[in-house]
């Protein structure tokens, strides 16, 4: 939404700060950071329509703590709490389509892109937001970034 606040109304914004921002979640030919997403969309949709309360979701926004029962509990607290599993269910849907890039070029303003090194869920930044006219953003991220993985691949690499 940023993003597009940006392009759309460049006067009224002087710089950016992204946290785990991506221009698109899917892979596409000319996208290739994408690979992998399309596993993470159809696992979020199938804790939506099963799992949802349980601190499914823990497995995806933080492997690191998915084995800690008191963190499974938080997490399933905090779904139950946040969203109905039907809202969430249409938010991954959206999410699953988004793609910014093409107002990318519109974008004039300093850009700080702020991504965890272990996010497993979102494409990597110097990647998201590459594009011959953009401004280089500045990267606040660790050289482990796994982009684009499964759950179980980050477990497996760490």
């Amino acid at each position: 939404m940023s993003i597009l606040f940006a392009a759309t109304y460049p006067e009224r914004v002087s710089s950016l700060i992204l946290g785990a921002g991506t221009a698109r979640y899917r892979w596409a030919s000319d996208y290739p950071c994408g690979r992998g997403s399309d596993e993470m969309f159809d696992s979020l949709e199938r804790i939506a329509a099963d799992r949802w309360g349980q601190g499914a979701t823990i497995d995806w926004f933080l492997p690191s703590r998915a084995s800690s029962p008191q963190a499974r509990q938080l997490f399933a607290r905090f779904e139950r709490m946040a969203v109905s599993p039907s809202a969430f269910l249409r938010i991954v849907r959206m999410i699953r389509e988004i793609d910014v890039r093409a107002v990318l070029p519109a974008i004039h303003v300093p850009t700080l892109v702020i991504q965890r090194s272990d996010d497993i869920m979102t494409p990597r930044a110097t990647d998201a937001t590459s594009h011959p006219t953009y401004p280089a953003p500045a990267i606040s991220s660790s050289p482990e970034t796994t982009p684009c993985a499964s759950p179980q691949a980050a477990t497996a690499t760490s």
